[in-house]
């Protein structure tokens, strides 16, 4: 071992020394040659598969309508429409294999990309006469952004899968070992499809202990960087808040970028910043614009008109499912069908949540007051759920009788999840901008739940986060991508069930 990492593990205790050591052969592992799985994980793979995807897709088309375009011109447009397609792809800057690797994400851009070119080649043919069929045009349209989009969904999902078995991780350092920093690291050692292995922290003076940074040991001070960058092969630098002044973050800064180093950096106010703003300049200095969240308007009416349409159609094509539930309910245990229980909702109004009861109609007594979701789910609580209480929450069949409470303009289809006045009293003081969450309606499904969030699982004040993200982001688009993950994610569930 070279003299100078002898001194810096003589300062620590075994069990850094030993995570270093950890640490180390991690990031040499992984960043030995170039293997075939790294190769998934590159742009080139990306504009591979694009490729192939919009030229097999063009074929297809071409055959299939081989009568209306067997004229030289109709194999030109087709041909025309393709390059066009790929071009597109390119320029919106679709070949990026970043830390989300997520094809909702990206569909947007997708459809735009795959649906323009065809739209753009019909008009354009009209207009110089060229003798190929409006249906040739209406097939590579539908086609191609069904292929690009499928195509998209199962490379993305490769390269998640081969980043949770640890290919193609780059060896992240972080800056700062405060609860931000620590907080990161967690993140990201819970979650390897970003890509990232975190290995250590560079702080001369870290706020936290090696518990809560996750084991990983504090690497050295700003003055190590370019050291750690050589010795751990460092691929990314985040730097999360610091008690260093300015003059060293610049100095890490410049270090970065003079030795070819990804650097990303959490703002101050990250939690008041929504979508990305664009940058001002104040007389040379820049500033991040911070937008207000507007809570109504014409988007949040066209959200009420769709919980009131769907509720009502869900509620009728779901009618055979609620009637099986009831009957099970009410065979499997005494008591009854449903269980009411008061809520709070936005603006800490209150009322009367709906669900198909999963409990004994004795479990809150027996314990003595109200129960949290924990407490319910845990090894002693978990003797309160009933047989058919089990399968129905495993499913998420109990919250079908929520539907009610969107029809009634007491809960949404999508939003955070709504919680008893006990537990609101107490933890709108306890976590952080806990009450922010009680800005827009309660829902059935919201952005922490389909990110595993709930019952048991993960910290409250995650979820709470993850609340406040999703009203300051809100939009159509991100309702229906909950909706989308929430059918992934009961199936999950019940592939959980099937296991057990």
């Amino acid at each position: 071992m070279p003299r100078y990492l002898e001194v810096i593990d003589s300062t620590r205790s075994q069990t850094e020394r030993d995570t270093r050591d950890t640490v180390l052969e991690i990031s040499v592992t992984r960043t030995r040659g170039a293997s075939f799985a790294e190769w998934v994980l590159s742009k080139s793979m990306v504009a591979l598969a694009d490729g192939l995807t919009v030229g097999l897709v063009a074929s297809a088309v071409g055959v299939w309508q081989w009568s209306s375009v067997a004229a030289w011109s109709g194999v030109i447009v087709i041909a025309v429409i393709a390059i066009a397609v790929f071009g597109m792809l390119w320029q919106l800057r679709l070949w990026t294999v970043g830390v989300q690797l997520s094809t909702l994400d990206e569909m947007p851009k997708l459809l735009v990309a795959s649906l323009a070119p065809p739209v753009v080649g019909f008009f354009l043919a009209s207009l110089f006469g060229l003798a190929v069929d409006v249906w040739v045009f209406a097939a590579l349209a539908v086609a191609m952004s069904a292929g690009v989009v499928l195509e998209r969904s199962m490379l993305r999902t490769a390269q998640r899968t081969l980043r949770r078995r640890g290919h193609g991780l780059s060896t992240t350092l972080v800056v700062g070992a405060g609860h931000i920093g620590s907080l990161i690291a967690r993140r990201l050692k819970l979650h390897p499809e970003l890509g990232l292995l975190p290995i250590g922290f560079i702080d001369k003076d870290p706020l936290t202990d090696v518990g809560e940074r996750q084991g990983l040991p504090v690497l050295g001070n700003s003055r190590d960087l370019a050291r750690l960058i050589y010795e751990f092969d460092v691929k990314m630098v985040v730097v999360a808040f610091s008690t260093a002044p300015h003059e060293v973050l610049l100095r890490i800064v410049t270090t970065c970028q003079e030795k070819g180093v990804a650097l990303a950096v959490v703002p101050r106010l990250f939690e008041t910043i929504a979508k990305p703003s664009p940058f001002e300049r104040l007389r040379g200095i820049p500033v991040i614009g911070i937008k207000p969240i507007r809570l109504s308007g014409g988007l949040w009416w066209t959200k009420r008109f769709v919980d009131v349409v769907c509720s009502a159609l869900l509620l009728v094509f779901a009618s055979p499912v609620l009637l099986a539930a009831a009957v099970m309910v009410k065979f499997d245990s005494a008591g009854p069908v449903f269980y009411r229980q008061e809520r709070f909702g936005r603006d800490g109004k209150h009322f009367q949540m709906i669900k198909f009861r999963s409990l004994t109609v004795d479990a809150e007594a027996q314990e003595g007051g109200a129960m949290w979701s924990d407490a319910v789910e845990g090894t002693t609580g978990g003797s309160y759920i009933t047989r058919v209480g089990k399968i129905l929450r495993k499913s998420s069949l109990d919250e079908l009788p929520q539907l009610l409470n969107v029809l009634k303009g007491e809960m949404s289809l999508v939003g955070p999840r709504p919680e008893r006045p006990f537990f609101v009293n107490r933890f709108v003081h306890d976590i952080y901008r806990y009450g922010d969450r009680m800005r827009v309606k309660a829902g059935m499904t919201g952005w922490a739940q389909v990110h595993d969030l709930k019952g048991n699982q993960g910290s409250l004040a995650e979820r709470v986060e993850y609340d406040n993200y999703y009203i300051e982001n809100w939009s159509p688009w991100l309702d229906l991508r909950i909706v989308l993950l929430t059918f992934q994610q009961v199936y999950r569930d019940l592939r959980g069930v099937a296991a057990e």
